[in-house]
């Protein structure tokens, strides 16, 4: 629909200088949405289940890379989630003491009358621990695909070159039979962008750890789908170089569940309903 240079050109003046697979899914999943947040700076809520994730997972780093023990681990989760969920280090957002107790059940494990729960930190730990020595973690990627006028970042957990693998660590609360779509095409761009290097993601509940290996097969479906999904993402960017007419050809949905009370609050400002 539009050359290279075009869509080159449009990014530059949306202020959009790379992209991201969570910017092209979401883009796919919520048009809307994504023009409130790339194009207008919404900002939601950040929910529990973001810090119970990224408190995981800096322990976990942290015990890999100082030889912590699990119980050493698990404290240090605890702390950065107490430190992050404090309502000054969030601009004023409050959570339900509940909701905080039962998210630190999770990240540390806990007991019932019936099961015992190990917890994020503590599966997850045992799981890369038989992946030998770590290598690196958050290593940043650039990722280039064919016509696309703008390259794909992201960043790598865990790198272990001794099996030639990286790790992706998703702290969920239920874990999937199979790589979702969305997670297929953040290891597919991870992997072009590390000379198709193993991309492995490991889904870790409080009560159950599991790895998947995404396939050569899988990788090469991802990238296409990806290069389809920028591809529009930048047609529409050429629709117009004002924001402002762009937000009239999209109209939100604010039942889907990605739109959390403050962005709604937001969007309707720019939307107008």
């Amino acid at each position: 629909m539009f050359t290279l240079e075009e869509r080159r050109v449009a990014c530059r003046k949306h202020g959009i200088l790379h992209h991201s697979y969570s910017s092209l899914t979401l883009y796919r999943a919520d048009p809307a949405l994504w023009v409130a947040r790339y194009l207008f700076n919404v900002k939601g809520e950040i929910s529990l289940d973001v810090f119970r994730g990224t408190c995981s997972e800096y322990a976990m780093e942290q015990a890999l890379k100082n030889n912590l023990s699990t119980e050493e681990a698990v404290n240090v989760a605890l702390e950065k989630f107490e430190e992050e969920t404090k309502p000054k280090a969030i601009s004023q957002q409050t959570f339900d003491p509940e909701k905080i107790e039962d998210t630190k059940n999770w990240i540390a494990g806990h007991t019932t009358s019936r099961k015992e729960y190990a917890g994020h930190v503590k599966l997850g730990l045992e799981e890369l621990k038989k992946y030998g020595e770590l290598s690196r973690t958050q290593e940043k990627i650039h990722t280039k695909l064919d016509n696309i006028a703008t390259p794909i970042t992201g960043y790598k957990d865990f790198s272990f070159d001794g099996i030639g693998i990286d790790v992706d660590l998703k702290c969920t609360k239920k874990i999937p039979s199979e790589i979702p779509a969305d997670h297929r095409i953040q290891g597919a761009l991870y992997a072009k962008a590390s000379g198709n290097r193993g991309q492995r993601f490991m889904y870790v509940s409080k009560d159950k750890c599991v790895a998947y290996d995404l396939d050569q097969e899988q990788t090469a479906t991802a990238i296409r789908t990806a290069t389809g999904i920028a591809l529009a993402l930048e047609n529409f960017l050429c629709l117009s170089e004002d924001k402002n007419e762009l937000k009239t050809i999209v109209a939100p949905d604010y039942a889907n569940f990605r739109w959390s009370p403050n962005s709604i609050n937001q969007a309707q400002e720019i939307f107008g309903f």
